[in-house]
């Protein structure tokens, strides 16, 4: 089992980017958001600075696993 999750997890990071994301288990859907680069500003030293593009990943649970919980 300790050699199957890293590969699990593995393929769906690779999966993540697709516009429709992975669904790995019933009522779970894995996705990546692209971000573009923008402006942003440090408070702590006063400078402006360019927050480089990137990935965010998110999560989103179905309507059965909310039930369940509730």
């Amino acid at each position: 089992m300790k050699e199957v999750l890293p590969i699990v997890g593995d393929t769906i990071v690779e999966f993540m980017k697709d516009e429709d994301g992975v669904i790995p288990f019933v009522g779970i859907k894995f996705t990546a958001v692209h971000r573009d680069a923008r402006k942003g500003h440090n408070i702590q030293t006063g400078e402006d600075m360019v927050i480089p593009e990137r990935y965010i990943p998110k999560v989103r649970f179905g309507a059965a696993i909310k039930e369940k919980l509730n």
